[in-house]
């Protein structure tokens, strides 16, 4: 959280946070994390690992629903 308030658009750090989120059971949070992290990397190459990584992550969050 005190990383996104010196970055707010930082979409590892929103990648990382949505993890912490996950796992912690806090579903919700963690789509909005990967959802702020996928804006910044909309048009990230498909081979990007991080923007892929984001992508699966919020598919199966979304799934587990």
């Amino acid at each position: 959280q005190r990383a996104l308030k010196v970055e707010p658009f930082a979409p590892q750090t929103h990648l990382e946070l949505a993890r912490v989120y996950a796992e912690t059971g806090q579903t919700e949070k963690a789509v909005e994390h990967l959802g702020k992290a996928l804006t910044v990397w909309e048009n990230a190459d498909p081979e990007f690992k991080p923007a892929r990584e984001a992508r699966e992550e919020l598919e199966v969050l979304r799934i587990s629903r």
